[in-house]
């Protein structure tokens, strides 16, 4: 069960990322493909499109658990260079090399576009373990946010997310941002969105924690 809600919970983050709401990317590369600030339904469309195909290993139609078998199986064959079946410790040693050159050139990238640009640097240890802290706090609400999204998308409730279920979770959140409804999301519409889902995510967090705090029982 646990690998199943991990590989649904990879297709609730392409949902997520592969929308519009974190459209921080370079001209060609995520839903924004002209780089001009604002996404439109064609460029969505077709971004969708890419994030299931991506996520749809053995081509079925369908996100699910074997495609996170099939994920596994590709990731063992990669490694496997001589293709015995079994992985040396040369291969391992190999591998490992081979992602920690890929995290290096992700934080490159990351660096340059600015999204982790110089002030964390000067903010000096305190200050940079209390921004990790408020990062980690933000995975958590994006992790809950992209739970909610999956529950959206897996209308059928079958562990199991089909292309058309993908393609309607993906353009209710394109309606949802587009607070126009010209067909097209812009940066500040994009940024409301945000602040709304965010204020959203505050809002059950504290009605939780009071939740909690009032079963906890008294003490002695």
């Amino acid at each position: 069960m646990r690998k199943l809600t991990l590989t649904l919970s990879a297709a609730a983050m392409a949902l997520f990322t592969g929308s519009i709401a974190n459209a921080h990317n370079h001209k060609g590369h995520g839903p924004d493909a002209d780089g001009d600030g604002v996404i439109t339904q064609a460029e969505h469309a077709a971004h969708v499109d890419q994030m299931f195909a991506r996520m749809d290993i053995n081509q079925d139609g369908a996100v699910n658990a074997a495609d996170r078998e099939a994920k596994k199986a590709e990731r063992f064959a990669s490694m496997d260079t001589d293709g015995n079946g079994q992985l040396s410790p040369q291969e391992l040693d190999a591998a490992h090399d081979m992602r920690g050159e890929k995290r290096a050139e992700m934080r490159k990238q990351r660096k340059e576009r600015g999204t982790r640009g110089e002030g964390m640097e000067k903010r000096g240890p305190h200050k940079m373990a209390s921004g990790e802290h408020g990062k980690r706090g933000h995975r958590g609400r994006k992790g809950g946010e992209m739970m909610h999204m999956l529950a959206q998308a897996d209308t059928n409730g079958d562990k199991s997310i089909s292309k058309a279920e993908f393609d309607a979770a993906a353009t209710a959140r394109f309606t949802q941002e587009d607070a126009n409804k010209d067909g097209r999301v812009t940066a500040e519409e994009r940024k409301a969105a945000h602040d709304a889902k965010r204020a959203e995510w505050q809002a059950k967090r504290q009605a939780g924690m009071a939740e909690r705090k009032a079963a906890k029982p008294p003490a002695n």
